[in-house]
């Protein structure tokens, strides 16, 4: 059995096919890396819990390049430790990595899916360590659009809020 198809029938496929790209593209949003950038100057008083900086994520992507610079530490080592933890709707897990006074770079790499948390903390919190201040910034590169065709619920606040 054959089957025979018509200049009509391959050329009405090509535009029905051409029309479905369009329609998937018309629901996608480019989005281009995100810098994200801090500043910290009040630091935890119980050396337990040294959480300093805490970050959500949106949307799915991965951090990429990073730059920590530590402002004037009094009593420190040679490094410090720092932990990132990091949360998500699936597990969690933690990175440790040192820092030394002064500018730090760091290339993490590390895949983030949508509703991460992030919290940076000192793991060696020295007792007489004094910290003047702690600018962070990084890039957070998305896989480069974002679907408008997702379901997000919107944020009511009261207005005695």
């Amino acid at each position: 059995m054959t089957i025979t198809r018509t200049r009509e029938d391959v050329k009405r496929r090509s535009v029905e096919r051409r029309e479905q790209t369009l329609a998937r593209r018309e629901d996608l949003v480019v989005v281009p890396p995100a810098f994200i950038s801090a500043y910290i100057n009040q630091f935890p008083n119980e050396k337990a819990d040294s959480i300093f900086y805490h970050f959500i994520f949106p949307i799915n992507g991965a951090l990429r390049h990073g730059i920590i610079f530590l402002d004037y530490v009094a009593g420190m080592q040679k490094t410090i430790t720092v932990r990132a933890g990091l949360v998500s709707p699936s597990g969690g897990s933690y990175y440790d990595f040192g820092l030394k006074e002064g500018y730090n770079k760091i290339k993490p790499s590390i895949p983030i899916s949508a509703g991460t948390r992030l919290a940076l903390s000192f793991v060696n919190y020295p007792e007489k360590m004094e910290v003047r201040g702690i600018w962070i910034g990084f890039t957070f590169a998305t896989r480069g659009f974002v679907s408008t065709a997702e379901e997000v619920q919107p944020l009511e606040i009261p207005e005695d809020a």
